[in-house]
């Protein structure tokens, strides 16, 4: 399910906004579950996408990918993700960006984070659709959501980089209104897509992936 953005109302416009989340830990082994990190740890563990506001530096995820991995020392996004031969992360540092906490909200599967330095350009963050405009299932909209598939090339090292993609166009079949209403869709994610964006068809943030019920089955 995803849990609604109606709360903050900004004016829609699309962009190109979404990235890999990584988390960096104090050793290569900090994370055992998880494929083989760099040096210095780093493991790309979810997605994240930056929004609009006038300061130009938020960046939204989802909340538990933070609280299952207290021990990480810091967060980072970044475009892409690689794998090298020895099923090691790779990661192109000049395109690495620092984010930090600015506030949790549990309730809500959410985590606002803001980067450290510079400032996104007015294409790469995208506009949240107002309450107003969020169809109903009566309207058959249809929507895409944007991840990054981290589990489907974890385990093969020769698979293309971990970057953002769209599913195909899905409609909903259910919708719960109101601040921090849920939105269901028909269709699994991998691991990793949590904090993926889900656009509308004029490409306006309606939500955010945080749970699969099945792989296989139901988003």
């Amino acid at each position: 399910f995803t849990f609604l953005l109606s709360y903050l109302s900004v004016s829609p416009r699309l962009g190109h906004c979404v990235y890999v989340l990584v988390g960096e830990f104090p050793t290569p082994t900090a994370v055992t579950r998880k494929a083989q990190a760099t040096p210095g740890g780093r493991f790309p563990l979810g997605t994240a996408f930056a929004v609009w506001t006038n300061e130009k530096t938020v960046v939204f995820s989802a909340n538990h990918i933070l609280t299952e991995h207290p021990s990480a020392t810091s967060w980072w996004i970044t475009p892409s993700v690689n794998r090298q031969s020895d099923g090691a992360w790779s990661f192109e540092q000049s395109n690495m960006i620092k984010v930090n906490v600015r506030n949790h909200y549990d309730a809500l599967d959410l985590v606002v984070l803001v980067r450290e330095n510079g400032f996104f350009k007015d294409e790469g963050m995208i506009h949240i659709c107002g309450s107003h405009d969020i169809p109903t299932v009566a309207d058959e909209y249809i929507f895409k959501t944007y991840y990054c598939a981290i589990q489907d090339i974890q385990e093969d090292h020769s698979g293309p980089p971990v970057t953002a993609a769209p599913t195909e166009c899905k409609k909903m079949y259910g919708i719960t209104r109101g601040h921090g209403g849920k939105v269901w869709f028909r269709g699994g994610l991998c691991s990793g897509s949590s904090g993926g964006v889900v656009v509308d068809h004029t490409g306006r943030a309606i939500g955010m992936h945080i749970a699969s019920v099945s792989p296989s089955k139901d988003v």
